[in-house]
């Protein structure tokens, strides 16, 4: 059935209350003022469009409801605006969301294009298949999660726990928290400029790629700590911060191909305790980080050495030859 063009408002109880009901479809509609706006248990394949949801204590309330659909919106309520429990292949898309949206168990689901005015929280979900291309104006917040593709989005803080099989790519973003993140994760093409923090704090993260990522001007670049393993990190562009890489309790790691340019050349902007390679097999036929004919190890800006041939070394290959170690 379609609902168009109507207004929903001033009940002490509900807009919309829908029950074990399937398939409708509701249009440029007005909840406003109601106690819950609209409340959905067990109710599939509906679908919102241009609806205008304001002025409750919850804008949408649902669960166990799938294939719920939810386009170009304006929801606003005390807290949250939309809450979703235990229910799969929910689509919100550009919708304009002015307090938290909080998904549990809502594998399959879409996230896309919309503006979210306060947190993102997401709960124990795998295979959400996008959140991209939003604007998130405080926390994003996800825990218990695997398969998530985070890309495109404008993100401020973010704290992700305990997530799997995850990207993390071409966001604008503040700061990035991963404890416990692992199993085939890529973080990459991220930009971070002018924190007075720390970037990328990690730890517990294993076997994930780390590159591409462009941070400048923080406190602190990346931190690798509690045991993060296997981890590549390479081709990242770390200008202008106070620290550029530390690494501690954290072993296998292979870091190459990075730029680390120091605010300062009083002390070194990188630290590591563990037992990590700092380079990867002499390779020519692919440029490193600054453009030179072969990749080795890292770029370093206070590194004054000469790529001269000395110590039986390649002369002219972008690799420092004397001194021979940094």
């Amino acid at each position: 059935k379609n609902f168009d063009n109507n207004t929903f408002e001033h009940h002490s109880k509900y807009g919309l209350r829908s029950s074990d009901v399937v398939d409708n479809n509701f249009t440029n509609n007005t909840f406003t003022n109601n106690s819950l706006n609209i409340f959905m248990t067990n109710s599939s394949a509906y679908q919102f469009d241009n609806d205008t949801i304001i002025g409750s204590t919850t804008g949408i309330q649902a669960s166990s409801s799938n294939n719920l659909i939810v386009r170009f919106a304006t929801i606003n309520s005390s807290s949250p605006s939309v809450e979703i429990n235990d229910s799969s292949s929910i689509n919100l898309s550009n919708n304009s969301i002015l307090n938290d949206i909080q998904l549990k168990t809502t594998p399959s689901s879409t996230i896309n294009g919309n503006q979210i005015l306060n947190d993102l929280i997401i709960y124990s979900s795998s295979n959400i298949l996008g959140i991209g291309d939003n604007n998130i104006t405080n926390h994003l917040n996800i825990t218990d999660s695997t398969s998530i593709i985070l890309n495109n989005n404008n993100l401020v803080d973010n704290y992700i726990y305990d997530t799997s099989g995850s990207t993390i790519s071409n966001n604008v973003l503040k700061k990035l928290i991963l404890i416990n993140f692992s199993s085939s994760g890529n973080i990459y093409n991220n930009d971070v400029d002018n924190v007075n923090s720390t970037a990328f704090n990690f730890t517990n993260v294993d076997s994930s790629s780390i590159y591409g990522n462009n941070i400048q001007n923080t406190t602190l670049s990346i931190s690798l700590s509690g045991g993060s393993t296997s981890n590549t990190i390479y081709d990242n562009w770390l200008k202008d911060n106070d620290f550029n890489l530390n690494i501690s309790s954290s072993t296998n790691n292979t870091i190459y191909n990075n730029y680390f340019d120091d605010r300062t050349n009083s002390q070194k902007s990188i630290a590591d305790s563990s037992s990590n390679r700092w380079y990867k097999t002499y390779a020519c036929g692919t440029p490193n980080i600054i453009s030179g004919p072969c990749q080795g190890g890292n770029f370093y800006s206070d590194y004054y050495g000469l790529d001269n041939g000395n110590n039986s070394r390649e002369q002219g290959d972008g690799i420092g030859d004397e001194p021979a170690s940094y």
